[in-house]
């Protein structure tokens, strides 16, 4: 009696179990759930723009106090790369593009 290729065994137990088809289900709804958050992030940024443009002017006068504006120039490249990420979030339409 010869037993079966350890690969055809656990190829049966997939098909058993479904496995494709419980991988591609999940797949799915983690493209649902990640094509909400990216709507979600683009209109909190809509709504709350102002305030993120406090909290960043904020953020680099206090940098700029506790190191007498030695990285101004370098803080200033950072708060555009973010004002930039955030518009990019904002304008995103419904279908993430």
């Amino acid at each position: 009696m010869s037993k079966s290729p350890i690969s055809e065994t656990i190829k049966a137990k997939l098909e058993q179990y479904e496995v494709e088809r419980h991988v591609s289900e999940f797949a799915a709804q983690a493209e649902q759930l990640l094509e909400q958050g990216r709507s979600r992030a683009g209109e909190l940024a809509r709504e709350h723009r102002d305030d993120l443009d406090r909290l960043l002017d904020r953020a680099a006068h206090a940098v700029d106090r506790r190191t007498d504006g030695r990285h101004a120039a370098r803080i200033g490249q950072v708060r555009h790369q973010i004002e930039r990420g955030v518009e990019r979030i904002a304008e995103q339409d419904q279908d993430g593009r």
